[in-house]
């Protein structure tokens, strides 16, 4: 007797149940067209694409992912700024908003932090970003090196990491609420003083 049944079936009938059937279930082709179109909107190089793909999960094409570890790539994707529901960044260019013109620049510079890139378990650039912008929100030093120096006694003090980059990304989130605390408690002071 020969029976015929679905991937997902077929996987659930050997056992695997709840989410392990996605670790052995193949990329779709959906998920490839997706990961091959998130490439080219941020104008990926052929080295890059690969060397993502490398560093991920130690593959050379996106053939060669399964289904999990394609939905991780298009999530990475998505961090480094892939927009999959439209056309926002078609081109390079940026679209109009609120009545501003078009950036002739490309939308996608690299900026502070990207060339870290996803780190697993370790904070996003994004994080790294947000705490520096805050921390200079919220230091009286106008001198960047100075800033940056009291940046990393705080972190050191608080998370025992000698430097920004080297925080996980459970410790920038803690980090980001602490400054957002801090920010909260001088804006009540100074409500006071009025």
């Amino acid at each position: 007797m020969l029976l015929v049944l679905s991937p997902q079936s077929s996987l659930l009938f050997l056992g695997l149940r709840n989410e392990k059937w996605k670790e052995a279930m193949n990329i779709t082709p959906g998920q490839i067209t997706m990961i091959h179109v998130a490439k080219t909107q941020l104008k990926l190089s052929n080295d890059v694409y690969r060397d993502i793909l490398w560093e991920q999960f130690q593959v050379n094409s996106s053939k060669a992912l399964n289904y999990r570890q394609a939905v991780e790539m298009l999530r990475h994707l998505k961090v480094l700024g892939f927009n999959p529901k439209g056309n926002a960044r078609r081109n390079g260019e940026t679209e109009k908003q609120g009545g501003g013109e078009k950036s002739g620049q490309d939308a996608r510079a690299p900026r502070k932090y990207d060339e870290l890139g996803h780190r697993a378990g370790m904070a996003s650039p994004q994080q790294l970003r947000m705490i520096e912008a805050m921390w200079a929100d919220l230091c009286d030093k106008p001198d960047e090196m100075e800033r940056t120096i009291l940046l990393d006694k705080f972190l050191m003090n608080q998370y025992r990491v000698s430097h920004i980059k080297f925080l996980s990304f459970g410790n920038a989130g803690k980090a980001i609420e602490a400054l957002k605390a801090i920010q909260a408690s001088r804006q009540k002071k100074e409500a006071k003083k009025i």
